[in-house]
């Protein structure tokens, strides 16, 4: 299966900064694969959690059990560029990028978007933002 293909219809997929409060932008993904019908595997991704929605959590990246098809980034701008190297780094597909912050803002968010964009080696980003 292409990167493409792997990011539309994905057989698992990691939420980098999960949150257990799915008022918080963050508790939401893993709430909503769940709610309908995702049927992959789901690695919630949150040093700080033993548990979210009822699942186990990871501490990071480099302790999934398997390497995810997507990454869902739930991290600012400043550490994002961590987690997409680290899923590159482990064969995942396409990452999702939710954090503002980059050319939108300037210089320094160019820097960063740049930053981004060679930690995803060949790697597929959605986003940022």
């Amino acid at each position: 299966m292409d990167a493409i293909a792997r990011l539309i219809k994905p057989r698992s997929v990691a939420v980098i900064g999960a949150s257990a409060d799915a008022a918080k932008t963050a508790g939401r993904p893993v709430a909503y694969l769940r709610k309908h019908g995702f049927a992959g595997e789901i690695y919630p991704v949150n040093p700080r959690a033993e548990t979210i929605g009822g699942l186990r959590c990871y501490p990071d990246i480099a302790s999934l059990p398997a390497t995810p098809d997507v990454g869902i980034v739930l991290l600012g701008a400043e550490r994002a560029h961590l987690a997409v190297r680290d899923l590159a780094a482990r064969g995942t597909a396409a990452a999702i990028v939710l954090a503002s912050g980059y050319t939108e803002t300037g210089e320094e968010g160019a820097r960063r978007q740049q930053q981004l964009i060679e930690a995803a080696g060949g790697m597929r980003i959605l986003g940022p933002n």
